[in-house]
């Protein structure tokens, strides 16, 4: 399929060490960071002008979040991967202490499987924005 020119990259989740998947509160102090950082391809960093720590906008044709990017060269270009279990809900972000829900970026109205009404969680079209 063609890429989508206003969606050119791919949204994918990731899963990290000692995070459960669970959307909470609960100490994450095991965690090199307290939130979650949208990994891309390092030439991908260098061609739009970025660097790790730099604020991007992440949006998809359903929503929009906020993350700091950070590199990482076994994430290909043209694509963003992000950890979910992370964030609240929209109007409670406090992105520096809990991250960002990737659910924001994720419709359960399109793109649902017709055999469960599973909405599609990965490979998801956006756009990405520096802040």
């Amino acid at each position: 399929s063609q890429k989508n020119p206003d969606y050119p990259f791919l949204f994918i989740p990731r899963r990290i060490q000692n995070s459960t998947n669970v959307v909470s509160s609960t100490d994450r102090s095991v965690l090199k960071k307290s939130y979650n950082p949208a990994y891309m391809n390092p030439q991908e960093l260098t061609a739009k002008g970025l660097k790790t720590g730099d604020l991007i906008e992440i949006r998809s044709d359903h929503g929009t979040i906020h993350a700091k990017v950070a590199e990482d060269d076994t994430v290909r270009t043209g694509v963003v991967s992000i950890s979910h279990c992370f964030g609240f809900l929209p109007g409670q972000e406090n992105y520096d202490n809990h991250g960002v829900s990737t659910n924001q970026l994720i419709s359960t109205e399109n793109d649902l499987q017709t055999i469960n009404a599973m909405p599609r969680m990965s490979g998801i079209p956006v756009s990405i924005t520096a802040l």
